[in-house]
């Protein structure tokens, strides 16, 4: 019998919605105020867009009240397009295809600064990803902290990011010390 543990998705693996599109898990996060854990994952296909969902949404069950003819038991279901070709790829673009053939490793300074609880976890994360990030990492690291990082090049969005963690720690702080 399968566990919520077993569930649990890994940076890498690949999902298919019950709506058939396919996507890559980044890694899974806190939310900074409410703690809930939250699952950073990225499309592959279209605009390979990223997203974030909660933990216990992304491993639910399918509505079957809403959804009665899904085919699948699961919101999202781990494929393996490697070991089986067909498993995935049906209604997903030849975009999709070529890119879940070789999925890329999530960046592991990436998956560090989601997975800081601490804010000098996260600023010493951070510092670390500013070496080896790249335009899709800034993506997630925006996505899983729900905020625009709007344009520039890597270091520019990096220190955005750097601004608004000493805003929120300093607001955080400010708030405790009210009540």
């Amino acid at each position: 019998m399968e566990t919520k543990a077993d569930r649990t998705p890994k940076p890498g693996e690949i999902y298919r919605h019950f709506k058939n599109r396919l996507y890559q898990v980044i890694g899974v996060a806190r939310h900074s105020e409410t703690r809930e854990k939250m699952v950073v994952y990225q499309a592959l296909y279209g605009d390979f867009g990223l997203y974030v969902r909660p933990l216990e949404m992304f491993i639910s069950p399918v509505d079957r009240e809403k959804y009665p003819q899904a085919a699948q038991e699961y919101r999202f279901e781990r494929v393996n397009p490697k070991a089986n070709p067909e498993a995935g790829l049906d209604g997903a673009d030849s975009e999709a295809a070529e890119y879940s053939e070789a999925p890329q490793t999530p960046n592991p300074d990436l998956i560090r600064f989601l997975e800081a609880e601490e804010m000098d976890e996260k600023l010493a994360a951070l510092a670390q990803l500013e070496k080896s990030a790249s335009p899709a990492d800034m993506r997630g690291a925006a996505a899983a902290l729900e905020i625009e990082l709007g344009e520039g090049d890597v270091p520019e969005q990096i220190e955005n990011i750097r601004k608004f963690l000493r805003i929120q720690a300093k607001y955080d702080g400010s708030r405790l010390r009210d009540r």
